[in-house]
């Protein structure tokens, strides 16, 4: 019938969890990289520069 053992049937769902695990810290790690080399800009109810958000000044 199948010759298969139950330990190698059963393998497929954790190599599917760790790799959904790894694409989960591979998108958390490229998401900090490019938030802390971000600029942002903070601007106040009139659209001017606010201090402290933004670093050119």
């Amino acid at each position: 019938m199948n010759d298969q053992s139950p330990r190698q049937r059963g393998a497929f769902l954790p190599k599917f969890l760790w790799g959904v695990a790894l694409l989960f810290v591979g998108i958390l790690i490229t998401t900090y990289l490019i938030a802390r080399d971000a600029d942002p800009v903070i601007l106040d109810e009139h659209g001017n520069y606010r201090s402290g958000g933004h670093r050119g000044q």
